[in-house]
């Protein structure tokens, strides 16, 4: 399983099979796609958003409080992914879309949370 750090901390990079159903209502929410989309889409699997929520998501389960907000504030200088650590290396994300309306804009998501203890 691929590996990540991030302020000092590792993490396992969780995959889309291993979700529960609140953290695949939590990615739907995030991203605005659902994982069945996600799958039989490719190309969305390197987009920001996704790779950020997968990530997110991760860190989440080992820290429940981080929020989505939190997260996405941070720098991609803030996270060494498995290549840099001398593990093995993920999937190298695909350019962005300049149609897409996940890309770019910052407005994605609500802000609000949902803890995996709540219904």
């Amino acid at each position: 399983m691929a590996k990540f750090e991030w302020r000092g901390e590792t993490y396992e990079l969780i995959e889309q099979d291993k979700l529960t159903w609140v953290e695949m209502d939590l990615f739907e929410e995030k991203t605005g796609i659902t994982t069945g989309e996600l799958a039989e889409d490719p190309k969305m699997q390197g987009r920001a958003r996704v790779t950020g929520a997968f990530c997110w998501l991760s860190v989440k389960r080992q820290n429940p409080t981080v929020t989505w907000d939190e997260f996405r504030g941070s720098s991609m200088a803030e996270i060494v992914f498995g290549e840099e650590k001398g593990e093995e290396p993920l999937p190298a994300l695909a350019p962005s879309d300049p149609d897409d309306p996940l890309d770019g804009t910052g407005t994605g998501g609500s802000g609000s949370e949902i803890s995996a203890g709540s219904t």
